[in-house]
């Protein structure tokens, strides 16, 4: 009889980590999680389980190879779709949000990099979801997508370039990261200028600044 446990699915998320450095913090860890972060879904099974755990989802089939791995994981997600009310048989998209919930609830660390990602992009997006009730579904998923590339960036900048970052008092300075991600826009949106204004880039990075200041 499977257990689905909280317990056991830490057992399992050992098991899975074994070889696994979830504190590392470096530019390849990053710059990998940073990809993930941005997209509005994970596909829970082959792409969450995989992130949850600390592994690049592209290359996880490869090391289930190892019998002890492969049960462990088959089990982890179980639990994982138990808990979350999920067909065990197919692979649904879920919102990445919705497994650091689940995570925090087990009392299961993700990978550092990822934990920091994750609270930068949850400490606003609920803020600014509500924004504008009125709008059409349309132009709040565009916004939303939006807002994730901005938070993506400010965090490559604090991460990448810290100094750039930092005002005269020693903290990150919001309107400082707001005026880099605008002067380097092309690389974030390189098919025309974002639909937020100045001010609402300077609002949405504002607001995690304090966030995370106080955390």
């Amino acid at each position: 009889m499977t257990d689905f446990s909280i317990a056991s699915a830490a057992r399992h998320v050992d098991v899975l980590r074994a070889s696994l450095d979830v504190d590392r913090i470096d530019p390849t860890t990053q710059s990998m999680f940073e990809a993930w972060a941005q997209r509005d879904t994970w596909l829970a099974r082959s792409e969450a389980l995989p992130l949850l755990v600390g592994a690049e989802p592209t290359e996880w089939q490869a090391s289930m190879l190892d019998p002890e791995r492969a049960e462990a994981a088959e089990l982890l997600w179980l639990v994982l779709a138990s808990a979350l009310k999920l067909d065990p048989n197919a692979d649904p998209a879920i919102a990445p949000l919705r497994i650091r919930s689940w995570a925090q609830a087990a009392g299961i660390a993700l990978p550092r990099a990822l934990s920091r990602l994750l609270d930068f992009i949850s400490s606003v997006l609920p803020q600014a979801a509500t924004a504008d009730p009125n709008a059409d579904t349309e132009s709040l998923v565009l916004r939303a997508q939006e807002r994730e590339t901005l938070l993506g960036a400010a965090l490559m900048l604090v991460t990448k370039d810290p100094a750039s970052c930092v005002g005269a008092d020693g903290r990150y300075d919001s309107r400082l990261i707001a005026r880099l991600i605008r002067s380097r826009a092309l690389l974030w949106f390189p098919l025309g200028p974002p639909l937020a204004s100045a001010e609402e880039i300077d609002a949405l990075i504002g607001r995690w600044v304090d966030g995370a200041a106080h955390r």
